[in-house]
């Protein structure tokens, strides 16, 4: 950990085999609920939406295996429920366990994502905890920035 600047106290989250950190200052929650499947229509990163405390989420799932096409019963996984965005989509993070707390540092590269992944690359940068052990970092912003973009296609296709 050499730059305090780029250090920051994470949610450490496992999922299909990667370690993956999320800001702890973005993170409202974490939780489990109850998923429908994705729409039809959805990107192959969208797990399904989730009903939670009167808000309906998105679901976020980077490797893709909530959205499998044998998943047509709705899923009771693990989220990383994010917090207020401004006006943004309310999304949540779908993930096997997580750990509070860790501090990880952010280096400005990119993390290579599995290639089954189809989440977007510039999704996740390289990071390294404490024992300076490799991880994905997730760069929020532009998750949401994606989420944004695809209810504004929607909202234009609906006019």
């Amino acid at each position: 950990m050499n730059d305090p600047l780029l250090t920051q106290p994470t949610i450490c989250c496992q999922t299909h085999g990667v370690r993956l950190a999320v800001a702890e200052r973005l993170v409202q929650r974490v939780a489990s609920g109850v998923c429908s499947p994705p729409p039809s229509w959805a990107q192959p990163w969208i797990g399904g939406l989730c009903w939670m405390d009167q808000e309906l989420l998105v679901v976020v799932d980077p490797t893709g295996a909530l959205s499998s096409s044998a998943n047509t019963r709705p899923l009771r996984p693990l989220l990383v429920v994010l917090a207020p965005i401004g006006q943004l989509p309310r999304w949540a993070l779908a993930v096997e366990s997580a750990q509070e707390h860790v501090l990880v540092e952010r280096h400005l590269i990119s993390y290579a994502r599995p290639r089954a992944w189809p989440c977007p690359q510039e999704w996740l940068q390289d990071g390294r905890d404490a024992s300076g052990r490799t991880l994905a970092w997730l760069d929020v912003a532009r998750v949401a920035q994606h989420l944004a973009t695809g209810y504004q296609v929607l909202a234009m296709n609906e006019r």
